[in-house]
């Protein structure tokens, strides 16, 4: 921002600058004029003198004819000496002007370009704009790296050989139900979700076998979930990770995989292994339905655990919102 206002003020000096030459060159004084007019007068002397002797020595039809040569007033000479004078004056001024103008222009322009970056532009956050964060940030990413495990298994009835998708009517979700469906692709439901109080969510099956809980929690200031499995045991927890390294899914206490964000108004967020980073092996996203509404749909790869990537979904959108503008890609 200095740099910005150092250059505005570097312009709007060069422009009052032009501008007192501009003055400076139209005011046309009586010490430009005089000489010249002086030099006029005197060469006029000279030549009424001359005319005058000369004049002496004719006889009359000469002098009469002389007298018909004779050079105009001296006011008549003044009168054109100011004339070339104020012409030349005006050619200059009007040159001088076109210019001004131009360069005045080209300034304003810079000046309106410059002031609506510096504006509209972005501020760097302290972690982009702290060389120190930035590398205490990349530093704690590969230490988080180093200790990152394989992708549990919560439910393996639901470690699907082919791609696994729920679906969920997003009105269930924006009402705040207590209970509603969690379907397949084709409207069939296969679970079922529970909002308790106390900020707990539970996901079981049609026959009401529990899969797993989620508990809204904090640590050191920190908000996560708590994640168990059917029967109330702890099995590991989705945490807000500090230096920005984002929002992780931990087995236990080491890392496994990473939440992103990428969509804030979609509810769009993939899951990625530590591991390899570029792979999404879990996505949710808001899409319309044939019924012309709105649904939530989870899709998991193949050979990961649906209920427990669905679980994760749910939790942060139901329980922990806010987790989901920290895990901002």
């Amino acid at each position: 921002m200095e740099k910005h206002f150092s250059v505005v003020c570097l312009a709007l000096a060069l422009v009052w600058k032009l501008a007192s030459a501009e003055s400076c060159s139209n005011a046309v004084t009586d010490e430009e004029v005089l000489p010249e007019a002086s030099f006029l007068q005197v060469n006029q002397n000279i030549t009424q003198t001359s005319y005058l002797q000369l004049n002496q020595s004719l006889t009359r039809p000469q002098a009469a004819e002389l007298h018909a040569l004779r050079p105009a007033d001296p006011s008549e000479v003044m009168s054109l000496a100011f004339m070339e004078s104020y012409v030349r004056s005006e050619r200059s001024m009007s040159f001088g002007s076109v210019f001004l103008d131009i360069a005045i222009i080209v300034l304003v322009v810079f000046l309106i370009f410059t002031c609506c970056n510096a504006i509209f532009k972005p501020s760097p956050t302290r972690a982009q704009s702290d060389p120190f964060l930035v590398e205490k940030s990349g530093a704690a990413a590969e230490l988080l790296t180093s200790r990152a495990v394989p992708l549990p298994v919560l439910c393996s009835e639901f470690v699907m050989s082919s791609e696994a998708r729920f679906t969920i009517d997003m009105a269930h979700i924006t009402n705040a139900v207590q209970s509603f469906p969690i379907n397949l692709p084709t409207g069939k439901k296969i679970l079922e979700a529970t909002v308790q109080q106390g900020g707990i969510i539970s996901i079981t099956d049609v026959q009401q076998t529990n899969h797993m809980m989620l508990r809204a929690s904090a640590a050191g200031g920190r908000k996560l979930l708590t994640i168990m499995d059917g029967s109330g045991a702890y099995f590991g927890k989705v945490s807000v990770e500090p230096e920005g390294i984002g929002v992780i899914l931990h087995h236990k206490q080491s890392p496994c995989c990473q939440i992103k964000t990428t969509d804030l108004s979609s509810f769009c967020m993939e899951f990625s292994t530590l591991a390899d980073r570029r792979s999404v092996i879990a996505r949710s996203i808001k899409r319309e339905d044939k019924r012309g509404g709105e649904e939530l749909r989870i899709q998991v790869s193949p050979q990961h655990d649906a209920v427990l990537m669905l679980g994760c979904v749910l939790g942060i959108i139901l329980l922990e919102p806010e987790m989901m503008k920290m895990a901002i890609a």
